[in-house]
C-alpha cells in the first residue's frame, strides 16, 4: 500500500494538518506515517510541545482502534529538509501533507527550508488551510508559459492518478494548443481547459 508522509511540528496548528492527512489517507485508501524533525532550533521538549505530541498521539492511536488504520509517528533528528528528503527517499510514498501558519511553528523555524523541500520532492504535496477535510473534486492548475515546466505537469498529472479529481487547466488563449498537446499525461482524468483573457 502506497504511504502518505504528514509533517507535524507539535504545534496546535499542525495538529490539524495531521487529522487532515489521516482523514485523506482513510478516504482515499492509503497508510499515514506522520513525520516530526526535532531541528536544531524546534523546542520538542518544552510543555506545550510535549502536549501537542500527545494529543498526535492519542489521535493515531484513536484512528487505529476505530479504523484499523495502521497510523505511525516516527521522530527525527536533524535538518528538517535533509530529514524529509531522507524519508521520501526510502521509497513507498506518494504523496506529503504539511500546514501552513503563518509566522508560526513550522514555518518560522524552517525559513526557506520548506520552499527547498518543495521544489526537491518528487511527489505532490497537499498543503493544509483547513481544519475539516473534504474529499477533492477539483484540482485547478494554471499555466502560464513559459515558466510552467514538464515537472508541473508531472506533479498534477499524478495526483489526478492518485485521487482522480476533475483537472481544470486554466491559461492564456495563445497557450491554449500548448495545454491541449499535454491532456494525455493526465490519464483517465476528467480534463478541460479554460482560457482566460489576458487582462484575467
Amino acid at each position: 500500500m502506497k504511504k502518505v508522509l504528514i509533517l507535524t511540528d507539535f504545534t496546535p496548528t499542525c495538529f490539524w494538518s495531521v487529522t487532515y492527512g489521516l482523514d485523506f489517507c482513510r478516504c482515499y485508501g492509503f497508510a499515514p506515517e506522520v513525520l516530526h524533525v526535532d531541528t536544531p532550533h524546534g523546542s520538542a521538549h518544552d510543555e506545550g510541545s510535549s502536549l501537542e505530541r500527545s494529543k498526535v498521539e492519542h489521535i493515531l492511536d484513536l484512528y487505529r482502534k476505530k479504523f484499523g488504520m495502521s497510523a505511525a509517528l516516527s521522530i527525527r533528528s536533524g535538518a528538517l529538509d535533509e530529514e524529509i528528503l531522507k524519508v521520501i527517499g526510502s521509497g513507498g510514498y506518494a504523496l506529503l501533507v504539511l500546514c501552513t501558519h503563518g509566522k508560526q511553528g513550522l514555518q518560522s523555524v524552517t525559513g526557506s527550508a520548506v520552499e527547498k523541500i518543495i521544489h526537491s520532492l518528487s511527489i505532490p504535496i497537499i498543503v493544509v488551510q483547513s481544519k475539516r477535510f473534504a474529499p477533492i473534486k477539483t484540482v485547478i492548475l494554471p499555466v502560464v508559459v513559459p515558466s510552467f515546466n514538464s515537472s508541473h505537469l508531472e506533479m498534477s498529472a499524478a495526483i489526478a492518478r492518485i485521487i482522480g479529481p476533475e483537472i481544470e487547466i486554466v491559461c492564456r488563449s495563445e497557450h491554449r494548443q500548448f495545454c491541449d498537446s499535454h491532456l494525455s499525461e493526465f490519464g483517465n482524468a476528467s480534463t478541460t481547459v479554460m482560457e482566460r483573457s489576458d487582462s484575467g
